[in-house]
């Protein structure tokens, strides 16, 4: 009877260590993009591509008569924040079947709700007839307007005065990501760093050894293998919102992602939408 109970009191303890835990302690899942698919009758059905909850639509035509459908993927909760993805949906034959893929995608922590998670919100959808250019809020882990953990925050752009995308270390910095005031704290830390041609260079133009960071802005470096934007990223950027804009000819293939360095330092945020 005492040795049934040891298992049990050992789960007690480690509930107990895993709710005082620093969040930044505990490692984040990276969930695989979702395949592509179909559906019928419109684009964005209950339960396509996995997602329960759509919002934020947008639909352009091109010339040869291709139907594009966007919007925010929601998963499992339909708030502003926390979790959303970018679909996109194709139909060649005026609406009646369409495919579906998943233009933005980033992950972290599932396809689920997660106010400590990055999201890609409110797509903005165009074309010219030929090229189709879409353009999304990305934010952070944790920082949003609405339903997060943490608020964008004012004073600064996000970039160098080159327009390099400007970083920080928490480690550095002293923050912990998951502390209240985490956001504000962050605003005012010292960006010492900067992502230039897929490497990381300190602010006197040393590159930092070991780090590599793709289109995708995914980092790879000594025991890291994960995303700029995510919560468990060794070098982070501001707590703001970043312009995501991709292109495509087709609606199912989207180039590299562009950042638009278009928000000025007084601005929580620089927001696009429908």
């Amino acid at each position: 009877m005492h040795n049934a109970k040891r298992p049990i009191a050992l789960l007690l303890v480690l509930c107990m260590l895993l709710s005082v835990l620093p969040v930044s302690a505990l490692a984040i899942s990276i969930s695989d993009k979702p395949a592509n698919g179909t559906t019928q009758g419109q684009p964005f059905a209950p339960g396509t591509g996995g997602s329960q909850n759509f919002r934020i639509p947008g639909i352009v035509t091109l010339n040869d008569g291709t139907v594009v459908a966007v919007c925010d993927a929601r998963w499992n909760h339909s708030a502003d924040s926390s979790g959303l993805d970018t679909i996109v949906s194709v139909s060649k034959d005026n609406g009646e079947n369409w495919e579906y893929t998943f233009a933005n995608y980033l992950g972290d922590n599932g396809n689920v709700f997660n106010n400590l998670s990055s999201c890609i919100i409110d797509p903005a959808i165009a074309t010219d007839g030929t090229t189709i250019y879409l353009i999304a809020d990305l934010f952070p882990a944790g920082m949003a307007i609405n339903t997060s953990k943490y608020r964008a925050q004012r004073g600064s752009t996000g970039y160098t005065a080159e327009g390099y995308l400007a970083l920080r270390s928490d480690a550095e910095n002293g923050l912990t990501f998951g502390n209240d005031g985490y956001d504000s704290a962050a605003a005012s830390a010292a960006y010492g760093y900067y992502l230039k041609d897929g490497k990381i260079y300190t602010t006197a133009g040393a590159e930092v050894e070991g780090y590599t960071v793709d289109a995708y802005f995914n980092i790879v470096g000594p025991g890291v293998d994960t995303n700029l934007f995510f919560s468990d990223s060794p070098y982070k950027p501001f707590p703001t919102d970043y312009l995501y804009m991709t292109t495509s000819t087709d609606g199912l293939n989207w180039s590299e992602p562009e950042l638009l360095n278009l928000k000025y330092d007084y601005e929580q945020s620089y927001l696009v939408g429908p």
